[in-house]
């Protein structure tokens, strides 16, 4: 399927709620949003459907990104429209779960270790992010940390700190992957997301046309030839 955009909805229970696409007539997305960062992974998505879309949304459920078939990002939904509205689209907003490991604190001490063993006895249960030692890869010595009540995130980007101090030889990065995993790694060692294959799409700009049509078009351009746009597929 070219150039296909897939939405799998799950429930916090585990069902699928919904396989959207942007190449089928119903259920179809009208448009999609993705802000990844190198830091933490994806932090937010929105997208649009027709409002005669039969489909029942909440808070809370996980929202996978496939792009022709391949999982590319996981967040969980967040604003979702009222089923009261008379809006035209349905607009579902969401967060990458970078913001669920803002919301656990923790109090650890590390001492005469490793990042790699100071994140292996991190808990993160509660946050719906899993450890894989294989993606933890960080053999960066400790000397003493010690942490009072802070969040994840916090103490990921102190071990951060840690791991850059010499940033000339490499940098390490650290987030959530589409397998909802934590990753801490270098730079190197990390695949450029992209919502569109072969591209890092962020910030885009976006037009607003009185017709609702089921397709994307995205361009690119350079920050050295802002006036060179080059056309990156058309997505429907």
């Amino acid at each position: 399927m070219s150039n296909s955009l897939q939405i799998r909805i799950v429930s916090p229970t585990g069902s699928v709620v919904a396989l959207l696409s942007s190449v089928s007539e119903s259920g179809a997305i009208l448009d999609a949003r993705i802000d990844w960062e190198k830091i933490g992974g994806l932090r937010s998505f929105s997208f649009s459907l027709d409002r005669k879309t039969d489909l029942t949304l909440y808070g809370d459920m996980e929202c996978e990104f496939y792009v022709e078939g391949q999982k590319k990002f996981v967040g969980y939904s967040f604003t979702v429209p009222t089923v009261e509205t008379n809006d035209p689209v349905l607009v579902i907003e969401g967060k990458g779960y970078y913001f669920k490991l803002m919301e656990k604190y923790l109090s650890p001490t590390f001492a005469a270790t490793t990042i790699e063993s100071a994140i292996a006895s991190m808990s993160l249960t509660g946050t719906g992010v899993s450890y894989n030692a294989a993606k933890i890869d960080a053999d960066v010595a400790i000397t003493e940390m010690i942490f009072e009540d802070k969040t994840i995130v916090q103490i990921l980007n102190s071990l951060l700190e840690v791991a850059n101090a010499d940033f000339n030889n490499t940098e390490y990065v650290w987030g959530v992957d589409e397998d909802k995993e934590l990753y801490f790694r270098p730079l190197s060692n990390i695949p450029v997301a992209s919502l569109y294959e072969g591209y890092q799409f962020q910030e885009p700009s976006v037009d607003i046309i009185d017709e609702v049509v089921n397709k994307v078009i995205a361009r690119r351009a350079s920050k050295t030839t802002p006036d060179a746009v080059e056309l990156v597929g058309t997505y429907e």
